[in-house]
């Protein structure tokens, strides 16, 4: 049994030491809602009263949107020119519009 177990625990070593795998740093979410775009390019995080957009390979920034209340939900246009948050609280949506983030 413990010959398997030190087999088994040998083989995961080689395996991630063969995948080099990666980590980003960390970043906050306060809520379960972080959608990726439709096209695989960008994903929408929320904290809070806030929706942060960055770059699925980077996760840099590239918007960050305040909302009048805390975001329930999130929903992607399918042409990712804007973005919903669904305020459950208010029973109201903001939409928000990448090409103009004002």
């Amino acid at each position: 049994m413990e010959i398997v177990l030190l087999i088994v625990i040998k083989l995961c070593i080689s395996y991630f030491e063969y995948c080099q795998l990666n980590f980003s740093e960390l970043f906050k979410v306060t809520s379960r809602q972080c959608s990726f775009s439709p096209d695989g390019e960008y994903i929408a995080c929320v904290n809070q009263y806030r929706l942060v957009i960055r770059s699925s390979t980077t996760l840099e920034i590239i918007n960050l949107f305040a909302c009048i209340d805390t975001i329930e939900t999130i929903e992607w246009s399918y042409d990712l020119r804007l973005i919903l948050a669904g305020l459950i609280k208010r029973n109201g949506v903001q939409i928000f519009s990448l090409d103009n983030p004002e």
